[in-house]
């Protein structure tokens, strides 16, 4: 079956990057523009210091980007809201390891 999937898409595969995974968690959290423009800031900006944030998966890196922009804006209390939570159970990763990403 995983190879007749591999053929038909000629192997040709990309990993999801952090913008794509902020883009997604930014669309379950229903964030407003001025967040969702941080939040994309902060991912660029992970970029550029790459060899601090390869150590970090990309899911994290936009979970902690998200966290971030919520806390700058005052909405909810950064990583304790009930979205953020949720979000973090997925990645079966603790709120404390987000601080250091942070």
């Amino acid at each position: 079956m995983e190879n007749a999937i591999l053929q038909t898409l000629q192997f040709n595969l990309v990993m999801p990057t952090a913008f794509d995974f902020a883009v997604g968690y930014c669309s379950v959290l229903k964030t407003k523009d001025n967040i969702k423009c941080l939040v994309m800031y902060l991912v660029d900006l992970s970029l550029l210091d790459g060899n601090i944030y390869m150590q970090y998966l990309p899911s994290i890196i936009a979970t902690a980007a998200i966290a971030l922009s919520r806390f700058t804006f005052n909405v909810n209390s950064y990583l304790y809201s009930y979205p953020i939570i949720s979000i973090l159970q997925r990645n079966s990763k603790r709120i404390t390891f987000y601080g250091v990403c942070i």
